[in-house]
């Protein structure tokens, strides 16, 4: 099976996998001498992406190596045409990059901040019921205690609707339908 050729930017990439895809600007066409380059830009480091051409089609093929080495997380995508001391700004984004499932060893932990942490919590609310709120925890290096149930109850709601938001958009980007209602079965 071939790899799908997107007919625009992609919203999302998935490090380790292969992306194509194919644009076109009117204005600014390679048989004009115009070029077309990719940044994906985060606060860490800054990535380059070329393009080829097919008569005034501008294609962008990712493989494999390309995207490995892509970090996970949001990234502004940024998409640019040069001509000679021209330069343009055609694009621009901001893109999710997926962690590298396929390439990561055994116990390796994908959870986000939010869901370390309340899974965390979940483990203090089933071992010690309403007496959770009187530890002090340490997640992700930063120490957090309560002055009262409600105080631990409020944070771990907080948590959860962060845990929610997420899930919902990774769906939206794997272009699943969203989850906005909670269905009841009697």
């Amino acid at each position: 099976m071939a790899i799908e050729v997107l007919t625009k930017e992609p919203s999302f990439m998935r490090a380790g996998d292969s992306y194509q895809w194919r644009v076109t600007y009117g204005d600014y066409l390679p048989s004009d001498g115009w070029s077309l380059s990719y940044k994906l830009i985060n606060p860490y480091e800054t990535r380059e992406i070329t393009s080829a051409t097919d008569g005034e089609v501008y294609t962008v093929s990712l493989s494999l190596a390309d995207t490995t080495i892509y970090s996970p997380g949001k990234h502004d995508f940024v998409g640019y045409v040069t001509n000679g001391g021209d330069r343009v700004t055609v694009y621009k984004d901001v893109i999710t990059i997926l962690p590298n499932l396929a390439g990561q060893d055994a116990g390796t932990d994908n959870r986000s901040n939010a869901k370390k942490a309340l899974d965390v919590m979940d483990a203090a609310l089933a071992a010690m019921g309403s007496k959770a709120w009187t530890q002090s925890y340490t997640i992700n290096n930063k120490s957090i205690s309560f002055r009262s149930f409600k105080e631990f109850s409020e944070f771990r709601d907080k948590l959860k609707y962060e845990v929610f938001s997420e899930d919902q958009e990774t769906a939206r980007l794997m272009g699943k339908k969203k989850r906005n209602k909670i269905s009841v079965v009697l």
